[in-house]
């Protein structure tokens, strides 16, 4: 389906390695599904300490929770710019806003100031090329 080259693909992680996702590049849209139940236990939280490097997103696990830790924080980033095909879910589980830094090359994400900031409470879904990393789920508010 579309253009193979393009797609970004879900496997389930175990010894068999099955397909459980599609998302077909050229499409844009989701062309494989399976019932197949996949579980990502939730990291523990991940309490900024300050603002720009001290506000950086784990990458380590799929679903990972992070905190202003009593303040609203700026530059936000990824601590990298993950493994091609690579998922994360991000939760905020603060009651603060944290808003990413203003440079896509220094947040690892495709965003702009129209859409940069995780509200308390939000849920966003990620996926990586490799480098950057794109928001495929959840919403992200004006800075």
């Amino acid at each position: 389906s579309g253009d193979a080259a393009n797609d970004i693909i879900f496997n389930d992680g175990d010894e068999s390695g099955n397909e459980v996702l599609r998302l077909d590049g050229s499409a844009r849209s989701v062309v494989y599904s399976t019932a197949t139940k996949t579980i990502f236990t939730p990291s523990s939280v991940t309490n900024f300490t300050g603002d720009d490097a001290n506000a950086t997103i784990p990458i380590t696990a799929t679903y990972v929770k992070i905190d202003g830790n009593g303040s609203a924080r700026t530059g936000m980033r990824f601590a990298g710019g993950g493994t091609a095909g690579q998922f994360l879910i991000v939760e905020n589980a603060g009651g603060e806003n944290v808003t990413f830094h203003g440079t896509s090359g220094t947040a690892l994400i495709t965003t702009n100031s129209d859409n940069d900031t995780f509200m308390p409470g939000a849920i966003c879904s990620f996926v990586s090329n490799g480098a950057i990393w794109y928001l495929i789920g959840g919403d992200l508010q004006a800075g």
